[in-house]
């Protein structure tokens, strides 16, 4: 998926017994290495898989080690050059004034590949058994909650630096382009609140809202996981925000502030920056007053 969606580089896949990856070009020297942490430790110990130790590291005490990207390259394009190692070598990350480089061969400190399955596939809500009262694994539970990177696009910059590590080994190396979408949905809470018929169609909401909690039938009856050419055909920063999220007392509660418009146009900007998906769920009942629609006009318009 990094390699063909997001980079639109064909590669041809080979299996070896070693615990890193290699990045190779047919017809040209150099390599690229990756540490392969993520899914290796399944091949030692099968058990962890969907277990609290094959999750990063993470406590009070304890914090996930980082890495400076400009050990590398001064100019790639990320939030900051400064990024969480979620799994990789922490131990032998080179700093700032270190280039990663020996002889034709780049080695990286990030699992690039591990660390996209966890975040894409959102391994930790299998395994941790954290939920909200809707039955959702919250976001205050998770990896990037805790570590400091929920509103980074990580993967996309992972991604940015294979592909700056390519770059610089292989510098005619070309990329596809990506172009950036604004993707607006909006939820009708109440169509027929003012209907006639809306006793009836109320009674058939609660009976099926009572199938789901009674484990009859699944809340959630489609895939979480990108799979390619079953979900989405496009690679890029994705962020889904639903304006009540930002708005609403029960969630961060910024009111229709200039704070909460500069939040949603800042997640807005950074899904432009890496030419990704900015999926703005709108709600039907939060376009009644003038300053529902000014915060609309102000990020579709």
């Amino acid at each position: 998926m990094l390699l063909d969606d997001w980079l639109g580089l064909p590669f041809r896949l080979t299996q070896a017994a070693r615990d890193d990856v290699s990045i190779r070009l047919t017809d040209q020297p150099g390599e690229l290495r990756l540490p392969d942490h993520f899914f290796s430790q399944f091949r030692e110990a099968p058990e962890a898989w969907l277990s609290d130790a094959s999750l990063p590291v993470l406590t009070p005490a304890v914090q996930l080690p980082s890495w400076d990207s400009r050990a590398l390259a001064p100019d790639i394009l990320l939030t900051d050059p400064r990024l969480p190692i979620l799994y990789g070598d922490a131990e032998t990350s080179p700093g700032p004034r270190r280039a990663a480089e020996q002889g034709d061969r780049i080695d990286l400190p990030l699992d690039v590949f591990g660390a996209a399955f966890f975040m894409l596939s959102r391994y930790e809500e299998a395994v941790l058994p954290d939920r909200d009262n809707h039955d959702r694994f919250p976001a205050t539970a998770s990896l990037a909650q805790r570590a400091g990177f929920l509103d980074r696009p990580i993967i996309d910059e992972y991604v940015e630096i294979l592909w700056a590590a390519m770059q610089r080994r292989w510098p005619r190396l070309q990329r596809k382009p990506r172009q950036a979408r604004t993707l607006v949905s909006c939820d009708v809470d109440s169509p027929f609140a003012f209907n006639a018929g809306s006793g009836s169609r109320e009674r058939l909401a609660t009976e099926e809202h009572g199938r789901t909690r009674n484990g009859q039938e699944a809340p959630f009856p489609w895939t979480s996981v990108f799979f390619r050419g079953k979900t989405t055909a496009a690679a890029g920063y994705r962020l889904g925000r639903a304006e009540c999220s930002v708005i609403a007392e029960r969630y961060l509660g910024l009111g229709y502030s200039d704070q909460a418009l500069a939040l949603m146009q800042r997640y807005r900007d950074t899904c432009q920056r890496f030419a990704g998906d900015f999926t703005l769920l709108w709600h039907n009942s939060h376009l009644g007053s003038e300053a529902d629609r000014r915060f609309y006009r102000a990020l579709v318009g």
